[in-house]
């Protein structure tokens, strides 16, 4: 189960240590992009610290925090949509003593997505927090993060796992063994990527696809040609940089002759046509130009201007390959 893997990782082993030796943080920032594994980690970490058993799953608290109705724990921004009102809810909430627990903890997801204005506010509460207050906040990474905000953090990292434990957890889950082998290897170490990818169709062949872009797309006039392809639509956009980076990753085992295992099964020989005219320096450019352009989306510019500047940036990145 995925809350067993949490439960044996560093991260969560070093906050029992925290608790243990009475230091644990009135703030910790959570870094990870796997949003099942934000999900996970928050539901032990809850179960843990508000648990007499430290989440023995027998007691009516474990139950109240599955549920969500234990009164000392909040979640906010898992829609993405935190506003100042919800805020302002929080800062009084924080001030009532804990009722059930000997904390209170808030859970502010999606961290990196939060307005200036409205981590300037949390600013307050992480100079002068409650004492028996803990506030993890998660996000993907630190872009986004205000300075101010992550000195005042406890700054820690969720688990990448391998692909035999994603394997192994999807099995254990029903999906197909192919399926799973398929859906472990493309996933990177995320579980969020590994049920995209088994639990719909369209996944594989969207992935495919996008092997069959990068595979063809050999001059600039191949741009306009890709430009309108449903692969860069407002919402298979996101899923298909996630495939470009993998891909790339699969080139640059085979030019640099890695013992690594392909995440692209069966097309190995096409992995061996993208990688032609790159070398290892040129495909490193071009995961960064696939990581800027994530960022360009996150920014709010539109999908199709991301994905001509992506393509051409590729290109141009090949050429410096050769020079």
């Amino acid at each position: 189960m995925i809350s067993e893997l949490i439960k044996e990782s560093q991260l969560f082993k070093s906050i029992v240590k925290d608790r243990l030796s009475k230091r644990l943080s009135h703030a910790y920032l959570i870094l990870g992009e796997d949003t099942e594994t934000r999900k996970a980690f928050v539901n032990e970490i809850s179960l843990y610290l508000m648990c007499e058993n430290g989440g023995c799953m027998e007691c009516k608290t474990c139950a109240k925090v599955m549920a969500r109705t234990h009164f000392d724990l909040i979640f906010l921004n898992e829609d993405g949509k935190l506003k100042t009102d919800d805020l302002n809810q929080l800062i009084d909430y924080v001030y009532i003593k804990p009722a059930e627990a000997e904390y209170k903890l808030v859970f502010i997801d999606n961290a990196d997505g939060l307005s200036d204005n409205i981590q300037n506010k949390l600013l307050k509460l992480y100079e002068e927090p409650p004492e028996s207050v803990i506030i993890f906040m998660l996000a993907r990474g630190e872009a986004g993060i205000l300075r101010t905000i992550k000195s005042r953090a406890k700054t820690q990292y969720l688990p990448i796992f391998s692909s035999k434990e994603i394997y192994q957890e999807l099995l254990e889950e029903g999906v197909e063994e192919n399926t799973a082998k398929a859906a472990a290897i493309i996933s990177g170490g995320q579980f969020d990527r590994a049920y995209l990818f088994s639990n719909q169709e369209g996944y594989l062949e969207m992935y495919n696809s996008c092997v069959d872009l990068l595979m063809n797309l050999k001059k600039s006039q191949d741009v306009t040609e890709y430009i309108g392809s449903k692969l860069f639509e407002k919402d298979k956009i996101e899923v298909t940089l996630d495939y470009f980076q993998i891909i790339f990753k699969d080139v640059l085992v085979y030019i640099s002759k890695s013992n690594c295992e392909y995440a692209t099964i069966g097309r190995e020989c096409d992995i061996k046509e993208i990688a032609d005219g790159f070398n290892e320096g040129g495909v490193a450019l071009a995961i960064l130009s696939i990581v800027k352009a994530k960022m360009m989306l996150k920014a709010n510019v539109s999908n199709q201007s991301v994905a001509e500047s992506l393509m051409l940036q590729i290109l141009e990145d090949k050429y410096k390959s050769k020079i």
